[in-house]
């Protein structure tokens, strides 16, 4: 009970005396839970300086066993398992479930609220070729993959499976160790996840490449992975050759990819991935054991990034298993899925559905080399597809089509769609184009952390949501001053907290550092709210650039635009051009040069051009300013250029 207060109070001591006696507050549980958890809050985002095991303090922090971070991928690590045996018996049996509630705290947290995916699931500790190939509740002689343009090319999971061990056997020969980066460079095909699970299997780490790279990107990508061998579709060939001039990989470690339609010549001076097809079958590298499967990296997935050039995203075998049991549910069906899949396969959105998912759920593939109008509608009408992913700007495609072509599309029912924002008028429209009770599904996530948002197939949801969370998921809102805001519905940057997360990026502990924050929270970059137990993705924290369903980091372009000896300085930002239903980003530079007329816009645009690839291109325009707007700390203020600069509209500023 609170004390009566005097009737007159005695003179006050200065505030700087060393005897005034402090206020005495009383605190209820309640307020003393709230101020842990603003501090807490506070400190996630303040303490970075700490070495990293102290930093994951609260779980085990495993070293990858691919050790090596040298450009030189001649001195790539051999390090890894051959054979491992545990005494633990092997597991393969449905994950068990146990209910969550929605919006929990966390036991390892101090009581900031979070909000949570509806059930955990028990992850398996297995390596992930006994993962994909270890389900046996289907009939795995049914068709898994078929050829959408070439259907008598198809395969059984059972011989997906020897073709896979075969590859292994015909890996090892070339030699191919544990440790080693594989690149595939290809557009997809049927070919592409046997070659895929056979370098995981031998123990190496899948190295994932853009078909569009140019010889400068493939260069760069191929020293940060520490690439060992490359798979090359022979009309890919040309900036290959030139990329690996200036690197240390070696002319016989790079092998044709010549699937179906690509023909192999005998100037290319290669082998062919087939040869090693006609290998004894051997049996992949396998484990079963939490701190092997966390520590075993089986991807390296391409990040556009916000800083500098791209960054290697480093997966490892748990993470892609743990992907692969939380997406079960939402993709389960209650009729016999045909799925079409154009996405590109090396892709963190679409590698997951088109290589794990086949195979563990026995869900039939059909696979595009890549989207093309005629050649999906074509394909979605002749084998009934039902279920298919793609990005944004293929719904547009879909909608502006004639209702012929559009009459194609109306046996597909669920459309997962990701890879840029979904607004909610294109969702909504785009539904006309499929069956009476198609749903279009908002996906989120980044390479980072996998699909982290979903819905089960009785879902629906066509207010703009992300989605739900998934299973395992927790995340939380925290605001510009560090405080956890997810209770309040307010705008803050999202925090991820999933078993999918990545290891982090590969030879870059000070990128690691910067998503990967205390108690292994996951930081995204994307502005949100929850409201009713829905993520509400507002914009991006980070300045990524979605064009056409592609990432372009404007650090990127920077960082080539200075190195041409007559600009100084330069700022790239994203503008959005187009009409109202196909609005689109495109990226813009503000280009300081040398000196007034040193340079042209069309001469800055084919520079671009002759280093990246097209969808990269500069087509917001190319401005010249006397100067980029930065702070003292030499940041750019890309705020002061979107409000100073984009509000004059068409007018250039000119130098």
């Amino acid at each position: 009970m609170a004390t009566t207060a005097p009737q007159s109070l005695p003179p006050q001591p200065s505030p700087l005396s060393r005897t005034s006696t402090p206020a005495r507050f009383r605190f209820n549980r309640h307020f003393l839970s709230k101020w842990k958890a603003i501090v807490s809050s506070i400190t996630t985002t303040k303490r970075k300086d700490r070495p990293a095991r102290e930093k994951f303090s609260n779980d085990t922090v495993y070293i990858p066993k691919r050790l090596s971070t040298q450009s030189d991928s001649s001195k790539s690590s051999e390090q890894g398992p051959t054979h491992i045996e545990y005494s633990t018996p092997l597991t393969i049996g449905q994950s068990k479930v146990a209910p969550s509630s929605n919006m929990l705290p966390h036991a390892e947290d101090t009581g900031e609220p979070v909000m949570r995916g509806e059930k955990i699931h028990e992850i398996p500790h297995v390596d992930l070729l006994t993962w994909l190939f270890g389900n046996s509740e289907y009939d795995h002689n049914g068709t898994i993959y078929v050829d959408a343009l070439h259907p008598e090319r198809s395969m059984t999971a059972l011989e997906v499976e020897c073709k896979v061990k075969s590859l292994i056997g015909g890996l090892r020969s070339i030699g191919v160790k544990p440790g080693h980066a594989v690149c595939i460079h290809s557009f997809n095909d049927i070919m592409y996840p046997v070659l895929f699970l056979a370098i995981i299997g031998c123990g190496a780490v899948f190295v994932g490449t853009n078909p569009g790279y140019t010889a400068f990107e493939l260069e760069h990508h191929f020293r940060i992975s520490c690439t060992d061998f490359i798979f090359v579709q022979p009309s890919l060939l040309k900036n290959v050759k030139e990329a690996v001039q200036r690197t240390m990989i070696q002319s016989d470690k790079i092998f044709a990819f010549d699937t179906e339609g690509q023909q192999l010549k005998k100037e290319d001076g290669l082998r062919s991935f087939k040869e090693l097809l006609e290998h004894e079958e051997e049996d992949w590298v396998k484990f079963n054991d939490k701190k092997t499967a966390k520590s075993t990296l089986m991807g390296f997935f391409a990040s556009s990034g916000t800083t500098g050039l791209p960054k290697v995203i480093a997966i490892s075998h748990y993470a892609w298993v743990a992907g692969s049991v939380i997406l079960r549910e939402p993709l389960e069906r209650p009729y016999e899925v045909k799925r079409l899949m154009c996405l590109p396969s090396f892709h963190g959105f679409a590698a997951p559905l088109t290589i794990g998912v086949p195979l563990r759920l026995g869900q039939t593939t059909y696979i595009l080399p890549r989207f093309d109008l005629g050649a999906f509608t074509n394909a979605s009408a002749k084998y009934e597809i039902n279920e298919t992913a793609v990005a944004p700007p293929v719904l547009q495609a879909f909608l502006k089509s004639s209702p012929e072509i559009q009459n194609k599309l109306k046996t597909i029912k669920r459309i997962w769609c990701g890879g840029a924002p979904l607004n909610v008028k294109l969702q909504t429209e785009a539904r006309t184009c499929f069956a009476d009770d198609a749903e279009i599904v908002n996906i989120w996530g980044m390479t980072e952390i996998g699909i982290t948002v979903g819905m089960n197939y009785d879902d629906v949801d066509r207010t703009g949501a992300a989605s739900k969370l998934l299973a395992n998921t927790e995340a939380r809102i925290v605001n510009e001053l560090g405080v956890n805001v997810t209770h309040t519905g307010e705008q803050g940057e999202v925090q991820i907290r999933t078993p999918q997360c990545c290891s982090g990026y590969w030879g870059n502990i000070t990128a690691t550092r910067e998503l990967i924050i205390r108690d292994r929270w996951v930081r995204t970059g994307d502005v949100a709210y929850f409201k009713d137990g829905k993520l509400y993705i507002m914009d991006r924290k980070k300045e990524m650039i979605k064009v056409r369903g592609w990432q372009v980091a404007p650090a990127e372009l920077e960082a080539i635009l200075i190195t041409h000896p007559l600009i100084k300085d330069a700022a790239v930002i994203g503008i959005k051009v187009g009409s109202e239903n196909d609005e689109h980003e495109v990226p813009r530079a503000y280009v300081v040069p040398t000196e007034v007329g040193a340079i042209t816009e069309t001469e800055v645009k084919e520079f671009i051009l002759s280093k990246l690839s097209k969808y990269k291109a500069l087509d917001g325009g190319v401005y010249f300013v006397e100067a980029i707007p930065k702070s003292p700390a030499g940041k750019i203020l890309k705020k002061i250029i979107r409000a100073e600069w984009l509000s004059k509209g068409d007018q250039k500023p000119m130098a």
